[in-house]
């Protein structure tokens, strides 16, 4: 910055100025955490090579599945409301260090095994569909 506009802002702002940006900044960052962080989804996809296989429902139950991936099995741990992928055949394995995901709107990605795991709100039921 240049030392005119530092000058400038010393002579025009004051203390109170300065502390209301800074609360007002801190206000809108944490209004879009909680505008985006998503609500506890209630569902997970489980999308090999862009083909939905499997919908679970996430509950308190422990649950293990192995599935057949493009290049090789997979398995995935549901526990708690929330889901994981355990163990997979990819080489780096960035999708079993991802952990534990439960909000709506959280994946897991396995690019190598070409595997989506995707937590889903409440599916919606319709009566009729209107155009």
């Amino acid at each position: 910055m240049s030392t005119k506009f530092i000058s400038y802002i010393k002579k025009t702002l004051t203390k109170a100025d300065l502390v209301l940006i800074i609360f007002l900044a801190l206000c809108t960052l944490l209004s879009f955490s909680i505008w985006f962080r998503g609500g506890s989804g209630r569902m997970v996809q489980i999308i090999v090579d862009g083909h939905m296989v499997k919908e679970l429902t996430l509950g308190a139950a422990m649950e293990e599945l192995v599935m057949q991936g493009v290049k090789g099995p997979f398995s995935v741990e549901i526990k708690d409301g929330r889901v994981r992928m355990k163990d997979s055949t990819c080489p780096n394995k960035f999708c079993v260090k991802m952990g534990w995901i439960r909000h709506e709107g959280q994946v897991i990605c396995c690019i190598p095994n070409r595997i989506v795991l995707k937590i889903i709100g409440k599916r919606e039921s319709y009566d009729a569909l209107a155009r």
